[in-house]
């Protein structure tokens, strides 16, 4: 079974390809989207371009997406 796992992120997304058989799972491709810093409006276009890539190249049986969370640092005011 190939899982397409997916850590958003608004100036990197990270992804990955593995491939589960049984107990045991190896990574079959991974890579890093960068968005840059800059205007924000033109991101979720480049979001939906690459995961349309990922879909067709892999072709994955499942789909995992890590929770969007923001986080505060905690020596910051």
């Amino acid at each position: 079974m190939l899982v397409l796992g997916i850590d958003p992120g608004t100036i990197k997304m990270g992804w990955g390809v593995v491939n589960a058989s049984g107990s045991r799972m190896t990574r079959v491709d991974s890579g890093t989207l960068l968005l840059g810093r800059g205007e924000t409006a033109g991101r979720p276009v480049t979001v939906w371009r690459e995961w349309q890539e990922l879909m067709q190249r892999h072709q994955p049986d499942g789909l995992s997406l890590e929770r969007n969370f923001v986080a505060r640092n905690p020596h910051s005011r």
